[in-house]
């Protein structure tokens, strides 16, 4: 039975449970007046800036929960500080493209203020560019699966964005297939990239390249669990224990001018395998 606008209005009784104005004419059934989304989204929008769709982030990611996606979308992102985490954790695009772009020119911080400042968890073809991200106490970024249904958080990227902080973790990725990681910054941390697969089968498709690790204390790169991961032009400048560290990768990796910076005798050494 439809309660949308079957109500007989009480004078007097103006307000639902939750605060929302009822109709004086038609409200809806029961405690609650439902409130229409708007369309289910598609195509580009803006976040922030002059003219904007959304005021923020957190505006854009409840469009995105409530509304749903009868297609790709992008976010269109102006300068802003956003203060809070940035979580994508059960977002449904489905088989639709997530593009969370900073505009060009522009610069929008996430000051987190928690665990972590970017989090995808089982998502799927998301992309988040040209963010600068502060303020964490564990992870810039954490992405992982599933622990019972491997390799879920599939055909995502992080692209273009900074990491600033002393925590464990800059970018932390745990299972996932054919995901991105290009062009990132990542300076402090104990790990600066944490890329761990699953042991079987093993996680394929995956790319790191274009990276740039400064300041780590431990490793700028941990690999693990690969199967045919394409490695290339990332630079690691530290004096930590250990610039790259891979194990069981298989079907070959592709490692390409990989180079490794060492601050304690001011040395720069090139590792070049095509």
């Amino acid at each position: 039975m439809c309660i949308r606008d079957r109500g007989t209005p009480i004078a007097g009784d103006t307000l639902d449970f939750d605060g929302d104005t009822r109709s004086a004419t038609a409200p809806d059934i029961g405690c609650d007046e439902w409130q229409y989304p708007g369309d289910p989204l598609s195509g580009v929008y803006t976040v922030g800036g002059s003219f904007a769709d959304f005021d923020d982030i957190a505006a854009a990611v409840n469009a995105c929960q409530l509304r749903g996606f009868a297609g790709d979308v992008r976010f269109d992102i102006y300068s802003q500080t956003y203060s809070g985490t940035f979580n994508l954790e059960g977002i449904g695009n489905g088989d639709n493209h997530l593009w969370w772009r900073v505009v060009p020119g522009e610069e929008v911080t996430i000051n987190a203020g928690g665990t972590y400042g970017i989090r995808l968890y089982n998502n799927q073809r998301i992309r988040i560019e040209g963010f600068k991200v502060t303020g964490y106490t564990s992870y810039g970024f954490w992405g992982n699966s599933y622990y019972t249904n491997s390799n879920t958080t599939d055909s995502c990227a992080l692209v273009g964005n900074t990491f600033e902080g002393t925590s464990t973790y800059g970018i932390y990725w745990y299972y996932g297939d054919d995901d991105s990681v290009v062009n990132n910054t990542i300076k402090g941390h104990n790990y600066g990239i944490y890329f761990y697969g699953y042991s079987s089968p093993r996680s394929t498709g995956n790319v790191i390249a274009g990276n740039m690790v400064s300041g780590y204390a431990s490793y700028g790169m941990y690999i693990r669990y690969q199967d045919g991961m394409k490695f290339y032009y990332n630079s690691v400048h530290g004096s930590g224990s250990y610039p790259y560290y891979t194990y069981y990768m298989t079907s070959p990796v592709s490692y390409t001018h990989l180079r490794a910076h060492e601050t304690v005798l001011d040395l720069v050494c090139r590792l070049l395998l095509e």
